[in-house]
């Protein structure tokens, strides 16, 4: 479900899954093989907790700024909505 009052650019769901992984592609030649593997796997693992950040946001999840940074960065899991839900209070 979109936010009506929110414009929708679908190439910001999918920009990064292309951007990230390319802007790796120069590192190659002065990395260790290893190293750049990891720095490829991170930029895709990104991109896509990206993708589900944005998703979460379409179907208006609400979460603020700060737990939507800490889904990006902290959170291992993939599932946005679960991320950036609050506490469910106790």
């Amino acid at each position: 479900m979109t936010d009506p009052g929110r414009a929708h650019l679908p190439s910001l769901d999918w920009a990064p899954l292309v951007v990230f992984p390319v802007l790796s592609i120069p590192l190659r030649p002065i990395l260790a093989p290893w190293i750049y593997m990891w720095i490829l796997a991170g930029s895709l693992f990104f991109a896509f907790k990206w993708r589900a950040a944005r998703r979460a946001t379409d179907r208006a999840v609400p979460a603020t700024l700060r737990r939507r940074l800490a889904f990006l960065f902290l959170w291992p899991g993939m599932d946005a909505v679960r991320g950036c839900m609050p506490e469910p209070p106790s």
